[in-house]
């Protein structure tokens, strides 16, 4: 796929073309998290609620809120990206912000086996082993989810175009490679 615009434009294509993908990916990786105590706040509203009441019901969405306040250490473009990927999809802004978070979330090793989804599988090689005098950089995305990655070809209203592999709902890039030749592959 090809998109360009504005991070919100750019978002909002995703959506569009990759909505359902969007929305199923979310239900599916948001209903892996379990309740899990370490994952909510300790004091306030949650502390105070008696015993007998069951706070599952709202833990995701008070998990999803509690990491609005890191929007504000984002990239540039990031929650604009976002909203576009939410008003594309028909998926909510929360929902998706929290499945940017889940590598983090599920590090952890503590919590219980749906935190654990393993990471995807890379490599990097140089010189002869790279089968030139060069470097090879490879990854392949082997988690256990049932996904498609998607080939995106971005090409921004500023700063230069790219190309990234990733899933449609993922926000910023994991791996890529800009028109400079600039190649990223992080985990």
């Amino acid at each position: 796929i090809t998109v360009s615009g504005t991070p919100y434009a750019i978002g909002q294509q995703l959506g569009v073309a990759y909505g359902d993908r969007v929305r199923h990916a979310m239900t599916d990786y948001t209903a892996r998290l379990k309740v899990d105590p370490k994952t909510l706040p300790q004091g306030g509203f949650l502390a105070s609620l008696p015993r007998f009441i069951d706070p599952s019901p709202i833990t995701l969405p008070l998990l999803a809120s509690s990491l609005r306040p890191r929007l504000a250490d984002a990239g540039p473009g990031v929650f604009d990206e976002l909203k576009g990927l939410a008003d594309g999809s028909g998926a909510p802004f929360d929902g998706l912000w929290l499945m940017q978070w889940l590598p983090v979330l599920t590090e952890t090793r503590d919590r219980d086996t749906l935190f654990n989804l393993p990471f995807c599988t890379m490599v990097a090689a140089v010189g002869d082993r790279a089968g030139a005098d060069d470097l090879l950089i490879g990854r392949n995305f082997d988690w256990p989810a049932d996904e498609e990655p998607v080939v995106m070809k971005v090409i921004p209203r500023e700063g230069r175009p790219y190309i990234q592999i990733g899933y449609p709902w993922s926000v910023g890039v994991f791996t890529g490679m800009n028109d400079a030749g600039l190649t990223l592959a992080v985990e």
